[in-house]
């Protein structure tokens, strides 16, 4: 898109008139859609990089039913009644 909007920018400066104004706005919206096409291809080759796996869940998130930091709790891990 960016070739074709380069393109009719030159033909609009050989035009004349109402033809020129009209090139130089369709090189105008060809331009803009080459640069979205190119934005959209970094975002895409962004979300293709790997990246360094986090764990959300850790063996020390969940509590032991015996330890003394933690009270009493139900089933649904509610605190239990003092």
């Amino acid at each position: 898109m960016l070739w074709k909007a380069w393109g009719a920018h030159l033909a609009a400066r050989a035009a004349a008139g109402s033809s020129a104004v009209l090139l130089s706005r369709v090189a105008l919206v060809e331009a803009l859609l080459g640069a979205l096409g190119l934005v959209a291809a970094g975002v895409a080759l962004n979300a293709l990089r790997t990246r360094r796996r986090t764990h959300t869940l850790q063996l020390s998130d969940v509590a032991k039913p015996d330890s003394p930091e933690h009270g009493e709790r139900d089933p649904l891990g509610r605190p239990g009644d003092p």
